[in-house]
């Protein structure tokens, strides 16, 4: 038993550091205790909210506009394209090839003014 014991303290006095003169006297147990509550104080201190230290009033940095009228936007434009759809597609074969010669025509003027062909 005493040899395992002083194999013990040999091997704990190879791995642990030398205490400096600050440390001289106090057992490891207290040296873990004194680490703890150092770590138990910064936790403290960083589990603080940090509007404690905020210099001057809080300012409400939340959406300007409510989420609700985000979606009543979409919903609204989903319809207006719904909308535009079903009316393009009730267009008759005359109003289609009018708007084709129309869309060419735009076209060939658009071509001639970067030409500079008036």
């Amino acid at each position: 038993m005493r040899f395992v014991s002083s194999a013990r303290h040999e091997l704990l006095e190879a791995l642990a550091p030398s205490p400096s003169p600050r440390c001289r006297g106090l057992t490891l147990a207290q040296m873990v205790l004194a680490m703890l509550r150092f770590a138990s104080v910064v936790l403290l201190v960083l589990a603080i909210p940090t509007r404690s230290f905020a210099q001057g009033l809080p300012v409400n940095n939340g959406p300007q506009a409510p989420v609700w009228l985000w979606f009543a936007g979409v919903v609204l434009l989903g319809l207006v394209m719904a909308y535009a759809i079903m009316r393009n597609r009730k267009r008759s074969q005359g109003e289609k090839q009018l708007t084709d010669a129309a869309t060419k025509a735009n076209y060939a003027n658009e071509a001639a003014k970067s030409f500079g062909i008036d």
